[in-house]
């Protein structure tokens, strides 16, 4: 399996998360752990601060860590029972010959786990390091081929291998932690600060509020909720045309482009929108189902060009 990320833009977007987490911790945490706590020790009021956004980022890898998420996050899965571990074991056999040949990889199923989504609608996702989430839908609905199955599949392998799962989860946490210590910042605003000896010693309470609550708009609100966020989103939809690419290099597009029809019969059904509202474009996860299907019909006609060269 891959060592690193996908794309030099995940490195990039995870830098700038610890970046502003480490200058968030270090302004909000240093006058409380002076304030506050009474510490007078430099190298634990600065070390704290500044070691906690990267150990947090490293922690969002473990997996005691994504088993904390999994319980908070991801509640509707079970396992597999018998039958359908058997069906999908020989599903996935064949998904692996595949990979490995067309990408000279040494793929086991050992390497893998599989969960099901309680659901009867067409669900999938990847999660943690090897986890891939299947719905009743996708194994129990009779017009759901074996083929699309396995596009659908070979979609989430190619999260996994190329460590976009990884990556979500250190962003989460990243998220998490910069909301944490927000929180932090707006409980001194609130009056935890003018308590303290800091505080009463210097009779800059009012000052230390204003700075604390400046930066907790431009890093938490701006920055991450907003600026960070929307470019997530790119990346995030970038990636889901990556893979479903992933899938037509494999030569399952037409299985993909399939299933896609099926999920817009099923937004036309119940209703879903597809607006091209700008909030919608800016935060959304994944591209429009209809780009989706005509990208994996650019990219075979792309491919048909080359090879007709």
């Amino acid at each position: 399996m891959r060592q690193g990320f996908r794309t030099k833009t995940a490195y990039l977007l995870l830098g700038i998360n610890i970046l502003l987490n480490t200058l968030i911790s270090l302004v909000i945490l240093v006058p409380i752990l002076i304030g506050i706590f009474n510490c007078r020790n430099p190298y634990i009021a600065l070390g704290i601060p500044l070691l906690l956004p990267l150990g947090m980022t490293v922690l969002a890898s473990t997996d005691l860590l994504i088993g904390i998420l999994k319980f908070f996050y991801i509640n509707n899965t079970r396992k597999l029972l018998n039958k359908e571990e058997e069906y999908l074991n020989s599903i996935v056999n064949e998904i692996l010959l595949i990979i490995n040949s067309e990408k000279n990889l040494e793929l086991k199923i050992e390497q893998f786990e599989f969960e099901i989504i309680k659901t009867r609608g067409l669900e999938a996702f990847a999660y943690g390091k090897n986890t891939i989430c299947v719905s009743e839908g996708f194994l129990y609905d009779e017009n759901i081929s074996e083929d699309e199955l396995k596009a659908v599949l070979m979609h989430e392998f190619s999260h996994l291998l190329n460590k976009d799962t990884i990556f979500l989860m250190c962003m989460l946490i990243s998220n998490l932690f910069m909301k944490g210590i927000g929180s932090v910042g707006s409980f001194w605003i609130k009056g935890i600060g003018k308590r303290s000896e800091y505080s009463r010693e210097r009779n800059n309470t009012f000052v230390l509020d204003i700075i604390i609550l400046i930066i907790y708009f431009i890093f938490v609100k701006l920055l991450s909720d907003t600026i960070l966020t929307i470019l997530l989103r790119v990346h995030d939809r970038k990636i889901e045309y990556q893979c479903d690419e992933f899938v037509a290099e494999l030569g399952y597009r037409d299985s993909l482009i399939s299933v896609f029809n099926k999920f817009l019969a099923l937004e036309r059904l119940y209703g879903i929108s597809t607006s091209n509202s700008l909030v919608q474009i800016l935060y959304s996860t994944h591209p429009k189902t209809e780009d989706r299907i005509r990208k994996l019909e650019e990219y075979t006609a792309e491919l048909t060009q080359e090879i007709s060269y």
